[in-house]
């Protein structure tokens, strides 16, 4: 991706559960565990330190965006085990992330339009062929391992009474890089006042921007992209200077 005088190094990797990342029979195809948001930012650290990366900007939506925002934090999610390991990935990860990208975040459990939006997810966009033809291009084209992995997804947020205690707004306060809160006014999971929210929690301690997007709903990068991609790139243009 050309920027500017320079390039960024671009690299997208599937997580835990999703992509070509694990097996079918795994255990996490069936349910995710309850430290699942402390052993992705696990997971992010191994990677980083594995290719030995530094100056990372993390560039996450949905579950991604929660978990760029508690790598940034360099605390513990409190979906996390009390493990060494998780509490020193938190510490190496906040010494190499210089920005996050945190596109429809959720740092807790909002119930405000949660579950109807589920309803209409599960009523109207999962009957459609789109939907699957997406989806499934994201998983080998394999549609039971699709059908699979959004039936996960759906019982952690509708059916795991867990997660109804999942609330991560003090990692907020310890995030000092800039960042880049990207919200779909049309999101049915999750409303504005929620982003807004985490923005104006950053911004007391960060230099942070919000961008709302008007015509999108939970992925602005697929239903808007030229306005997503120019949120970001500006965004970058911005934070170059920060890079050592």
């Amino acid at each position: 991706m050309s920027l500017f005088s320079e390039d960024f190094d671009c690299l997208a990797y599937d997580r835990l559960g999703f992509g070509n990342s694990i097996a079918e029979d795994e255990p996490i195809m069936n349910a995710f565990p309850s430290d699942y948001y402390g052993y992705c930012v696990f997971e992010l650290a191994r990677l980083v330190d594995d290719l030995k990366l530094e100056n990372v900007i993390l560039v996450g939506h949905s579950d991604g965006a929660t978990i760029s925002l508690i790598a940034a934090s360099g605390i513990k999610s409190n979906m996390s085990s009390n493990t060494s390991e998780q509490n020193e990935a938190a510490d190496f990860l906040k010494s190499r992330v210089v920005a996050v990208v945190a596109e429809s975040p959720h740092m807790w459990y909002d119930d405000t339009i949660l579950k109807k939006g589920f309803e209409t997810f599960i009523n109207n966009v999962q009957s459609t062929e789109r939907f699957w033809s997406s989806t499934m291009k994201e998983h080998q084209n394999n549609k039971m391992l699709s059908e699979k992995i959004v039936q996960r997804w759906q019982n952690m947020w509708l059916k795991n009474s867990n997660i109804h205690k999942y609330d991560d707004r003090q990692c907020l306060d310890h995030i000092k890089c800039p960042s880049l809160l990207i919200h779909g006014l049309k999101d049915p999971f999750f409303t504005e006042e929620h982003t807004k929210y985490i923005y104006n929690r950053l911004s007391k301690h960060s230099p942070s921007q919000y961008k709302l997007i008007e015509d999108a709903a939970h992925t602005p990068h697929r239903e808007s992209k030229v306005l997503y991609n120019n949120a970001v790139l500006s965004f970058l243009k911005n934070v170059r200077p920060l890079l050592k």
